[in-house]
């Protein structure tokens, strides 16, 4: 009798398996390993450690931890193995799968050191009960025209490859009405993952529909971005973005245009966009109330709970004439900012608070070869305008929020952070967005809001494998952070160096040099009752390469 059972289930499981198997069409293995040597230095802008007496502390008089901050001299080797199995099933039916591990050379502490990590898993469903309708569920890339909005720049860390900046600060108690020091919070942050910019987990969990009617093009997208349960009973309280992506070819001059709309809401906003720092004041719930930032101009350092964002923008290229493309974008923001619960004291609104949202931002370059000439150079010219809150913060909050921007015009100043911007981005435990490293200025806006950015390309390939890329970068302020300062933010310089080995081999060099402006040299050396000080020095990114596709 067992052996009869033991036979139909064995039967039962071949039956089973060997349709799954039949239904699979073809399979496509692929993947990525590569090494990069990463130095980074100086990019809070300040030359020399910090010791963090009267910084971390809150009140002026008292000590701090008594340990440094803004030592953010970082050199590592970070390695990245990628492999990916795409599987073509029967009924236009394909499922892909990517498994992916990113470690930094000899770093053999932490739990998830080694781990493999579901990079990408999604199924995708072409033909779906209408054959120009295909259907992407799970994991994957998303990226809408050149990332301005929606792109690969939710920098996540899952493997705790990117070492983090922190400090010891000091939790006042409240005895009769006195705050006295007690508690030493060890390994606040103070700034971003070292490196986190080069992180592969850029992915999202979504569902995306694609209707191709050529030469019309509809993108429909949801993904989450957060999810959180808070409270007793788990209530939702999730970040989430849905939107619509409609694209048009033209037939002459390879010309297109595309318009979107796409909708973010975060229930867990929990932010002072950038208004308070880790590195000065504490976080501990108990004294939210005289944690408040007292600094903070107009309606003061409220922290919103919740934010809502409408994002309608158009963007389109053009090739007017041969080797000559031009493309430009123009985006608006419009939605609210709520805080209900404070904390809130003498120098901010009292009471519930809601503000209104109004962001614009705009991108235009253009870039031209000359093919038939010998090294093949290049000229680019382009233009980047973030708006900016005035300074004063109160009203309707003016600055551009980032979003999920994926497209980064310089190596070093589109990663700094900085006020008007959640610099924690999503859950701030390991999402990050393009905001990662704060400068010393108390004062100073972060990279990716509140900015007008001019830049020059040029390039040439002296040889047929070989490419030397340089952008020239000015940055000046729309809106000045604080009254009576320089607008200008500094200068940047970006250069690489690409030789193509073989096909699938590639070696890179690529350096960058970030020279703060008058903006900076506005701060005084050294504020006790603030915790400001002047960060005006040299920050150099020097990053080398070689990587291997197949």
């Amino acid at each position: 009798m067992r052996l009869l059972t033991a036979f139909c289930i064995a039967a039962l499981a071949i039956a089973v398996a060997t349709p799954a198997f039949a239904a699979v069409q073809n399979i496509k293995v692929s993947g990525e390993v590569s090494a990069r040597g990463i130095f980074m230095n100086n990019y809070d802008l300040k030359d020399e450690s910090l010791e963090s007496t009267n910084v971390t502390w809150p009140f002026p008089g008292l000590a701090g931890a008594g340990l440094e901050i803004a030592d953010d001299d970082e050199s590592f080797i970070l390695s990245t193995v990628k492999v990916g199995i795409d599987a073509d099933l029967t009924d236009n039916v394909s499922a892909s799968i990517t498994l992916a591990d990113q470690t930094r050379w000899g770093d053999d502490i932490g739990g998830n050191f080694g781990d493999i990590q579901l990079n990408k898993a999604y199924i995708t469903l072409k033909e779906f009960f209408y054959s120009p309708l295909t259907l992407k569920i799970g994991r994957q890339d998303l990226t809408f025209g050149q990332g301005f909005i929606v792109g690969p720049g939710v920098f996540r860390d899952p493997n705790g490859a990117f070492p983090q900046p922190t400090d010891t600060l000091m939790d006042p108690l409240q005895l009769g009405g006195v705050l006295i020091p007690a508690i030493m919070q060890a390994a606040v942050p103070v700034s971003g993952p070292m490196g986190a910019q080069y992180s592969i987990s850029t992915n999202y969990d979504a569902i995306r529909a694609t209707l191709d009617l050529d030469p019309w093009t509809i993108d429909g997208v949801y993904t989450v971005l957060n999810e959180t349960d808070v409270g007793i009973v788990g209530a939702n309280a999730d970040e989430y973005l849905t939107g619509v992506n409609v694209g048009y070819r033209f037939d002459v001059y390879d010309a297109g245009l595309e318009g979107y709309y796409f909708y973010n809401r975060d229930d867990s906003f929990n932010s002072t966009l950038g208004y308070v720092r880790q590195s000065t004041i504490t976080r501990r719930g108990q004294n939210a109330a005289a944690n408040v930032d007292v600094t903070v101009p107009g309606v003061g350092s409220r922290s919103y709970e919740e934010q809502e964002l409408h994002i309608l923008g158009i963007r389109g290229d053009i090739v007017p004439v041969e080797n000559l493309t031009l493309n430009g974008e123009l985006a608006f923001q419009l939605g609210h900012l709520l805080d209900e619960t404070g904390p809130w004291n003498s120098t901010t609104s009292g009471g519930l608070l809601e503000r209104d949202r109004d962001g614009l931002a705009a991108n235009i370059e253009g870039n031209y070869t000359w093919k038939e000439v010998s090294y093949q150079p290049n000229l680019g010219l382009g233009y980047v305008f973030y708006s900016g809150e005035e300074a004063g913060n109160s009203g309707d909050f003016d600055a551009w929020d980032p979003v999920c921007k994926g497209k980064f015009f310089s190596a070093i100043r589109d990663f700094q952070a900085g006020d008007q911007v959640d610099w924690l981005a999503n859950d701030g435990t390991g999402a990050f967005g393009s905001q990662l490293y704060a400068t010393v200025d108390q004062n100073d806006t972060a990279g990716a809001t509140n900015s007008h950015i001019l830049f020059v390309d040029g390039g040439l390939k002296p040889l047929e494998d070989l490419t030397l890329k340089a952008r020239y970068l000015h940055f000046w302020f729309h809106e000045e952070p604080l009254a009576g300062r320089n607008k200008n933010i500094g200068d940047e310089v970006d250069a690489s160096l690409v030789y193509d080995y073989t096909e699938d081999v590639q070696f890179d060099l690529t350096g960058a040099w970030f020279i703060p402006g008058k903006y900076y040299d506005g701060a005084t050396e050294y504020n006790g009752m603030t915790g400001d000080f002047r960060s005006n020095d040299l920050a150099t990114s020097v990053t080398g390469s070689v990587r291997v596709v197949f």
